[in-house]
């Protein structure tokens, strides 16, 4: 005998940006359908230690307030706060791909890399090369997040960035094959996005 559980109906998207935490409530489907969206503002110099509580309450109530159901999150940073690269490395005999990424991730940043969370996903690879690319940010900033997330008592699915995120959507909703012109006009930044084959081919961010 099997038990076949059913996938959720539909997940809570939580934007941690500059100016506020917006919230959207998002049910699967082809297109997904937007069932409920707010937001609260941030302080001014952003999410720090002992700004969390209050915000954990002012989320709460928000989330209270739309009348949302699904328990399953998944939030983002900016990519303001965090860095990405594409990054191409040529492979040896003496080192696993792992151990060459970290090397390379740990040359691209401009922290120590105990102070960071990374990931990287492999973009092109041959006998040669492997080209990647790789997302890091401070770990503060992602643990303020998570603490942020299971105080209003959310299940935490994945942590992501919003380029990554909206690239991923405008992909499943318009289906484009050739190459996409994303901006994202943010409150303290605009995100220029070249989008190209299930994955950005250039980022900038631009302070306006």
């Amino acid at each position: 005998m099997a038990l076949i559980l059913s996938k959720p109906k539909g997940f809570l998207g939580i934007d941690f940006g500059s100016y506020s935490i917006k919230v959207a409530e998002v049910t699967r489907g082809s297109p997904p359908e937007l069932r409920s969206f707010g937001q609260v503002r941030v302080p001014s110099e952003g999410i720090k230690e002992e700004e969390i509580e209050q915000l954990v309450k002012k989320l709460s109530d928000l989330i209270n307030n739309l009348k949302i159901k699904t328990r399953k999150t998944v939030a983002c940073i900016s990519s303001y706060a965090s860095i990405i690269k594409r990054i191409e490395v040529t492979l040896t005999d003496d080192k696993d791909i792992d151990e060459m990424i970290k090397e390379e991730t740990e040359a691209q940043i401009p922290f120590d890399i105990e102070e960071v969370y990374y990931d990287y996903f492999i973009i092109n690879s041959d006998d040669e090369k492997v080209e990647f690319l790789m997302a890091a940010a401070k770990k503060e900033a992602i643990e303020n997040i998570i603490e942020i997330i299971e105080g209003t008592n959310l299940e935490l699915i994945a942590i992501d960035i919003d380029v990554i995120t909206a690239g991923n959507l405008f992909e499943q909703i318009y289906k484009k094959e050739s190459p996409c012109l994303l901006l994202d006009l943010g409150a303290s930044k605009t995100t220029i996005t070249i989008w190209e084959k299930n994955k950005p081919h250039t980022i900038r961010d631009i302070g306006i």
